[in-house]
C-alpha cells in the first residue's frame, strides 16, 4: 500500500539519481515551486510547461520523462514560434493572439481533451455545426470538446474584455 503523502514508487528512481530525498517539500524547494503544486504535479494534476520544466531541471531529466511518469504522452514540445511579419499585429491584435492560446490550452487542460485525437488529425471530415447528431456518432468524445470549445471561447470573451485598452475589439453584431 503506497503512503499518499509520498510520490508514487515510480518516481523514487529519479529523486535517488538527483539525490533529492523523497517527498514532495525536498523536491518543491529544490524546484523553487510550492509543495501543493509539486503534488498536483506529480499526481497527474493541472500544471503548466513551465512547472514541469522546473521540476525537470530540478530532477536532472528531460521534461518528456515528467511528462510520461505522469502519464503524458512523453513528447518534448516543440516551441511555437509566430511567423516574422506577425511582428506588424498592433499590441490589441497580440493581446488577442495570446488570449486565444491562454483560452485554448486553459479548455484544453480543464476539460482533458486531447486535440490531435486520431479522428482530427486522420483528416476525418466533421458534421456541419448544426448537424450534431451526426457528429457525436462519429465522435465518441464530441460532447467534451463541444464543452471544451464553449470554456474557450467564454475564456477568450473575458480575457479580451480584461486586456481591452479602450478599443472596442468585441464583435459589434
Amino acid at each position: 500500500m503506497s503512503d499518499s503523502s509520498l510520490p508514487p514508487e515510480s518516481w523514487r528512481p529519479l529523486f535517488d539519481r538527483a539525490d533529492i530525498e523523497f517527498g514532495y517539500r525536498p523536491l518543491a524547494a529544490r524546484a523553487g515551486l510550492t509543495h501543493t503544486r509539486v503534488h498536483r504535479l506529480i499526481r497527474g494534476g493541472g500544471t503548466t510547461d513551465e512547472a514541469i520544466r522546473k521540476v525537470a531541471d530540478a530532477l536532472g531529466v528531460k521534461a518528456s520523462k515528467v511528462r510520461e511518469l505522469r502519464g503524458e504522452p512523453a513528447v518534448d514540445i516543440e516551441p511555437f514560434t509566430l511567423p516574422d511579419d506577425a511582428g506588424r499585429l498592433t499590441d490589441d491584435e497580440r493581446n488577442v493572439i495570446r488570449a486565444m492560446v491562454r483560452a485554448l490550452l486553459n479548455a484544453r487542460d480543464t476539460a482533458h481533451a486531447v486535440p490531435d485525437s486520431p479522428s482530427a488529425s486522420s483528416g476525418a471530415s466533421v458534421a456541419p455545426e448544426g448537424d450534431e447528431d451526426q457528429e457525436e456518432a462519429r465522435s465518441p468524445d464530441h460532447g467534451q470538446l463541444r464543452a471544451a470549445r464553449r470554456r474557450a471561447d467564454a475564456a477568450m470573451k473575458t480575457e479580451l474584455k480584461g486586456n481591452r485598452t479602450g478599443d472596442n475589439l468585441e464583435d459589434p453584431g
